[in-house]
């Protein structure tokens, strides 16, 4: 087997069945059920209660686990995007819609335990289109409100959607880890074909042919065989993460050295420093191309890696110029390096990046990103309110310019009133000094405690939910890493070559000698960033750190529990969801804990009076679950499956009738206490 073939391992799943999968025709009848089926404002909590888990979520749930298609996670979560969608468009109806978005999560959630491991990477990676096999092509009543679908994973689906729920679900998260470990790895094609992933920016209503159903592959990285020319080594995204950020700290250091130097001829750190930053502006704008611009700002540092670009391409644009005039060289070169200097209020806090992997730095990011778009809301309605005043003082003030006063209003508004008081017979005599009392009342009473409300619930929201808000920022990061379409890929700086030399031999060139000239090009380039992976991952390995990661040893559970409900007759044991029942392996903690106290308060709630008999829904096999390598974890994706048989199963029922039935009786004698007492007591009185 050649070194390409060793890169480029076989496919996880057939893509061939996953694209015949008729994606359009999942989403409408997801869509219609839901219509049909929720008709109700319901909170979140009341969607994982267990009578509307029993009655609404479980049904569909098994389902789709009887149906097993691996495309119905994804047309869950798209279908929650269209439920989003319609939330903010039919205002009358915004609870109502997201309380079918959150239906639809919480069923992907719980679909994902119908899935093996290797199973589940076609699942949330395979890139699926919500046009797929659809005869029509005609899908205004699942994204009418969006014309320009694209292909899309599941994965990029619940980011689209703010899935945090399904994201932190454990597999999801088994999945997530893998990818940023490189044990699963992604390419399009060898030879650096697109897939349809530009999103086809085309109106759904006017188009005559299926987009096309090119997508990126996944492999199973083997890890016992260690290869030193492994390319797409250099795609794995802690390595990427770990030398982006090693360029990054080259980059600020150059910045530094160009600063202080502040030279009025062009010197080769000034170069240098600038093929850098043309080299992140390219790669910049491929994100943004790629991934959307809503995407795209998913991501905090990319806000910041925008205005910094943005300061740098001013600051070459400046330098420039001052070299053409000696006229206007002095002004505009000290210009150019006072904006450049406004650079390190963004470009040192975006060595942070290095740690938003760690919860407590990933919390505070996301924390600082919320406040920051509050806090760009807010000024909006301040500027309005702001401009009022400063028409009304600049009539009233007529030997004062709009610039001082504006200056004097901002001032006052961030807490110096008193400089309002001082001069506001400036303004007018009697005029003046209302004008200014009322001012300096709405903008330090009222505003002020407004926006600082704001960032208290913003902050009290996400930290109330820190977990899954920092495993949706961890989602965000790895998908980012990994969608990129290209097989050889240039980090920055070196992506000016492919910009400058490589694109152009493409057209030139036979496909077969442009691929070898890449590689050879890429070795030359790269050897020190593949000699060091080599040489970690062969310690690893020669120490037994390195995982072999081996989807096909992992077995999803399939957990027993019993559901109690009353009923009025003796009624036979009956089962509510063969495939997926509910019970500690199957929820959260919190889910659990909800369960148990519901059917306790139910039992307690049947002593009193006659006594009903009990049914209970058990699952069709009695399964017993061993817990390997996570140590008994109960969200344990690595659990060991084992069938202990039928007549173990009838024992174990009998044993836990058993048990309720000494439960009941003694809870019958309880209450007879209780009543007892009650009685004395009335008597008494």
């Amino acid at each position: 087997m050649s070194r390409l073939d060793t890169e480029h391992s076989p496919l996880i799943g057939d893509t061939v069945d996953l694209e015949s999968i008729p994606v359009a025709a999942l989403m409408r009848e997801i869509r219609n059920h839901l219509m049909e089926n929720f008709d109700t404002i319901l909170s979140f909590m009341s969607l994982t209660s267990p009578d509307i888990d029993v009655g609404l979520i479980k049904p569909i749930v098994h389902n789709w686990r009887e149906r097993h298609n691996k495309a119905s996670v994804f047309a869950f979560l798209r279908v929650r995007c269209y439920f989003l969608q319609e939330a903010a468009r039919d205002i009358g109806n915004t609870k109502l819609h997201e309380t079918r978005a959150e239906a639809c999560q919480i069923v992907a959630s719980r679909l994902l335990r119908s899935f093996k491991m290797r199973e589940l990477v076609d699942v949330l990676t395979y890139d699926f289109s919500p046009l797929q096999d659809d005869a029509h092509v005609e899908m205004h009543d699942v994204s009418e409100s969006n014309p320009d679908v694209g292909r899309l994973s599941a994965l990029e689906a619940a980011i689209e959607g703010h899935a945090k729920y399904f994201v932190s679900n454990s597999l999801v998260q088994e999945i997530l880890n893998q990818i940023w470990q490189g044990n699963i790895v992604f390419l399009s094609s060898v030879h650096h074909k697109p897939r349809s992933f530009t999103r086809d920016f085309l109106s759904v209503a006017t188009m005559t042919r299926r987009p096309r159903m090119v997508s990126r592959r996944a492999t199973i990285h083997d890890a016992s065989e260690h290869h030193f020319l492994h390319f797409e080594r250099l795609r794995v995204p802690k390595y990427k993460s770990f030398f982006e950020a090693t360029m990054f700290t080259v980059f600020i250091a150059l910045y530094t050295v160009v600063l202080f130097n502040r030279s009025k001829e062009i010197t080769v750190w000034e170069v240098v420093m600038e093929l850098f930053a043309v080299a992140y502006m390219l790669d910049e704008i491929r994100q943004l191309r790629g991934s959307g611009p809503i995407f795209y700002f998913e991501n905090i540092w990319n806000m910041f890696d925008f205005v910094i670009l943005v300061i740098f391409a001013c600051f070459l644009v400046l330098r420039l110029h001052s070299l053409q005039s000696e006229e206007i060289r002095e002004s505009e070169y000290m210009l150019a390096y006072d904006l450049l200097a406004c650079n390190s209020i963004l470009l040192w806090p975006r060595l942070f990046s290095v740690l938003d992997h760690y919860q407590f730095f990933g919390t505070m990011l996301i924390v600082i990103r919320h406040m920051m778009i509050d806090t760009a809301l807010f000024f909006m309605i301040l500027i309005v309110f702001f401009v009022g005043f400063l028409h009304t003082f600049y009539i009233l003030g007529e030997k004062k310019h709009y610039g001082e006063i504006a200056w004097l209003l901002l001032r006052i508004f961030f807490g110096s009133a008193f400089l309002g008081f001082e001069v506001a017979d400036e303004f007018h005599p009697v005029i003046g000094p209302i004008v200014m009392t009322l001012f300096i009342s709405i903008s330090s009473l009222i505003l002020m405690t407004v926006l600082i409300s704001i960032f208290n619930q913003s902050f009290s929201a996400i930290i109330c939910n820190a977990n899954e808000e920092f495993l949706f920022l961890y989602c965000i990061k790895v998908v980012e890493y990994i969608r990129s379409d290209k097989a050889y890929e240039y980090l920055p700086p070196f992506n000016i070559i492919h910009a400058l030399y490589l694109r152009p031999l493409r057209v030139i060139l036979p496909e077969p000698w442009f691929n070898q000239l890449n590689r050879a090009l890429m070795t030359i380039i790269f050897c020190p960033m593949l000699l060091a992976i080599y040489t970690h991952e062969r310690l690893q390995n020669r120490d037994g750190k390195q995982e072999h990661w081996q989807p096909d040893q992992y077995v999803i559970r399939a957990s027993r529990s019993f559901i109690i409900h009353p009923s009025i007759g003796d009624g036979p044991l009956t089962n509510s969801d063969n495939s997926a029942p509910l019970g500690h392996n199957g929820r959260t903690g919190n889910e659990s804990a909800a369960h148990r106290t519901s059917a306790s308060q139910l039992l307690t709630s049947q002593m009193a009076g006659h006594r009903r008999s009990l049914r209970f829904l058990e699952p069709e096999d009695h399964l017993e679950t061993r817990f390997s390598r996570n140590g008994g974890r109960l969200d344990g994706q690595d659990a060991e499956i084992a069938d202990v048989g039928h007549e173990v199963r009838e024992r174990a029922i009998e044993r836990k009738v058993d048990a309720l039935a000494e439960r009941c009786e003694r809870m019958e004698e309880l209450m007879r206490q209780l009543l007892d007492q009650l009685r004395t007591e009335r008597s008494r009185q």
